[in-house]
């Protein structure tokens, strides 16, 4: 299992692990949930500016959002999970509309439990940041029932396991 979470627009000042160079509050929320679920190696950042990227990867703070021109491109994102050996992996994202709607063309396994419903645990109009705030803190130590944004029919409950296998190689 896989956890990607979104960047996020307040940032370090100096060059930090991608896990620790975002400092807003919902990215704090997303990594303390993150890190209550599996361990940093199985936790990934999709970033606007650099990609996806290992936790562990140290880099320099930038000023870019999804959308915006300049952004990682579907296909930089594609070649990066190939090179990260995570393509086929159970992914369970937490992140904004922007970065879910990309990540649904690189995972075909995808959850995102803190979205509405029928993709996650929100009930429709209760899915904004403060919910979601709610929900992340709700569900720490354990991945919440989700159903998959692929169209398979069924929806698996999620275990939660820690990996034991080694650290992946970036490229």
């Amino acid at each position: 299992m896989i956890v990607v979470i979104s960047c996020g627009a307040k940032k370090a000042t100096t060059a930090q692990p991608a896990i620790d160079l975002y400092q807003g509050a919902f990215f704090v929320a997303m990594r303390k949930w993150a890190r209550s679920v599996t361990k940093d190696r199985n936790i990934y950042i999709m970033s606007a500016k650099y990609g996806l990227l290992p936790a562990s990867k140290v880099i320099e703070p930038y000023n870019l959002r999804m959308g915006q021109a300049g952004c990682v491109s579907v296909d930089t994102l594609q070649r990066q999970a190939r090179a990260l050996h995570i393509t086929y992996e159970q992914v369970i994202i937490v992140a904004g509309k922007n970065y879910l709607d990309m990540a649904k063309q690189v995972w075909s396994d995808l959850y995102a439990p803190f979205t509405a419903t029928p993709r996650g645990v929100l009930t429709p109009g209760m899915c904004g940041m403060g919910y979601q705030l709610q929900a992340m803190k709700q569900h720490a130590g354990h991945i919440p029932q989700a159903s998959p944004i692929t169209n398979r029919t069924n929806t698996p409950d999620l275990p939660l396991t820690r990996s034991t296998e080694q650290p992946r190689a970036c490229e």
